[in-house]
C-alpha cells in the first residue's frame, strides 16, 4: 500500500499555497497512491473558501483522502466541507 502526505498547506487568498498544492497533486498522480492523508493546517486566517477550494481539488483525485485538522483549521467548517467521514470523531 502506497500512503502519500501533504502537511501544513497553510492555503490563505495572499499566498500561492493553492497553486503548490495544486502541483503536488498533479505530481501525486503520476505516482498513483492508494490514500492520501492531510496534516493539519490546511487553511491560515479562518479563511473558510479555502477549504471549498481544497475538497474541489481532492474530488478530482482517483485515491480517497483522510484529514487531520491541526491547530489553524476550524473543525466546524471542514465537516461542514467534507461531513464526517473523512476523520475519527474528537
Amino acid at each position: 500500500m502506497l500512503i502519500a502526505q501533504i502537511i501544513d498547506i497553510h492555503a490563505a487568498p495572499d499566498n500561492d499555497h493553492l497553486q503548490r498544492f495544486g502541483q503536488a497533486l498533479s505530481w501525486l498522480e503520476q505516482v498513483g497512491p492508494d490514500i492520501m492523508v492531510l496534516s493539519g493546517d490546511l487553511t491560515d486566517g479562518g479563511w473558510d473558501e479555502g477549504y471549498e477550494q481544497i475538497a474541489a481539488q481532492l474530488e478530482k483525485q482517483a485515491y480517497p483522502s483522510l484529514l487531520l485538522p491541526g491547530n489553524s483549521d476550524d473543525r466546524s467548517y471542514m465537516r461542514q466541507t467534507w461531513g464526517n467521514e473523512r476523520w475519527l470523531p474528537d
